[in-house]
């Protein structure tokens, strides 16, 4: 039988571990439920009712967006408690939840659908404890949760960048045909002033007196500016359509980069090598120093486009005559090009249809002439058969008798 002082030694021994763990846990208690309690309000704070949401709920439905909310409360009721600093990952969480909330109110699809899928994959993969087996490895197994989560919100980020710039793309694209109309429109006024003859003497008296306009008239120097604003509208549409395409190079870049993450994602967050785990973060490293470098080109990029622009403002504010006229002389002569070739154009369809015509009348000829040729052998062949029936019925006759 144990005594009171062995049972005050083991007491003592095992007790106090369990005293100090009692005093720890309430606290780690406390602080993971108010993570939670956190997190759930947040998500439980997204309307999915609200009628000036832009999502539709075609979208909401497909995407399971209601479910994994719901599934997302019900995991999260589940506290967290680790000896591990989560503060990363929560940050990470929130910056999702955040998304997704934009994404359903502003309509965007992509942002909407894998904020979506990461909030379940953070509940999933990266809120459980972690297994026994791989206790020897916790704080490399964390780091590899902690990677999983920054790859799921850079997942969101890309998605994010990617809708902004489609929005974007399809914003420029309406601009584009709006000044594509603008200027056919006023192409479509002057040509038919040109050829009716209405501008003939405005246009002699712009070329004749381009070196001084106080002598070329109030409508030599209308159409003056309204060639110049012709011209204007074509620089724009240019410009708008360089725009787009860098656009459009910089979303083939978003995808790719997401497709990039998206692969990066599909293995759960373990660790079997500590050493291979070490080289997947110095890839990832040197892949951020990549994306940074990229994005320090694309910011310089964008400054000497400012300044490219500003130049082009400085410039449009001066009123230089000279240039002016020779642009406007310039878009004429374009446009005069253009009806030219128009013109060619239709004449060689023209004469194509005229050989088109002439080979039909051809073949419809010859084939009137073989109807007649085959009408006449139709109507002498009854004779020939009447004749050919005839004599074999006399002759028979004959050797009867």
């Amino acid at each position: 039988m144990a005594t009171k002082g062995m049972k005050n030694l083991f007491g003592g021994l095992f007790n106090k571990p369990e005293q100090e763990s009692a005093k720890k846990e309430p606290e780690l208690v406390s602080e993971s439920h108010q993570r939670e309690k956190a997190m759930i309000t947040r998500l439980q704070s997204i309307d999915l009712d609200n009628p000036q949401r832009m999502l539709s709920d075609a979208k909401l439905k497909e995407y399971g967006i209601r479910e994994a909310i719901k599934y997302s409360c019900g995991e999260l009721k589940f506290s967290l408690i680790t000896d591990q600093d989560i503060v990363n990952m929560d940050n990470n969480m929130r910056y999702i939840i955040d998304a997704l909330e934009e994404a359903v109110m502003q309509g965007r699809e992509m942002t909407a659908e894998w904020a979506c899928t990461a909030l379940v994959f953070a509940v999933k993969n990266l809120r459980t404890d972690i297994a026994a087996v791989d206790q020897e490895y916790a704080k490399e197994v964390m780091e590899c949760r902690v990677q999983y989560s920054e790859n799921l919100k850079l997942l969101v980020q890309l998605c994010r960048e990617h809708d902004n710039l489609t929005a974007n793309l399809e914003e420029q694209h309406r601009r584009r045909d709006e000044k594509r109309q603008e200027l056919d429109r006023l192409k479509n006024h002057y040509m038919t002033r040109r050829d009716s003859g209405a501008l003939d003497v405005a246009r002699a008296r712009l070329e004749q007196y381009a070196h001084n306009p106080a002598k070329m008239g109030d409508e030599a120097m209308a159409l003056r500016d309204e060639l110049s604003q012709m011209h204007l509208y074509k620089a724009s549409l240019i410009e708008v359509e360089t725009a787009i395409n860098a656009d459009q190079v910089t979303l083939n870049n978003r995808a790719a980069e997401i497709e990039s993450r998206r692969n990066a994602l599909s293995n759960p967050p373990h660790v079997t090598d500590p050493k291979l785990q070490d080289r997947i973060n110095e890839a990832n490293r040197i892949y951020r120093e990549k994306l940074r470098r990229e994005l320090n080109q694309a910011e310089e990029s964008l400054r000497s486009y400012d300044i490219h622009i500003s130049a082009m403002s400085e410039l449009a504010n001066h009123s230089v005559h000279i240039t002016s006229v020779a642009k406007a002389l310039e878009m004429a002569k374009q446009m005069e090009l253009e009806q030219y070739e128009h013109m060619l154009a239709e004449q060689q369809a023209e004469e194509l249809r005229a050989r088109s015509a002439a080979n039909v009348a051809a073949i419809k000829e010859t084939i009137r002439v073989q109807q007649q040729e085959w009408e006449q052998l139709r109507n002498t062949e009854p004779v020939v058969e009447q004749e050919y029936e005839q004599q074999p019925i006399y002759n028979v006759e004959y050797d009867y008798e």
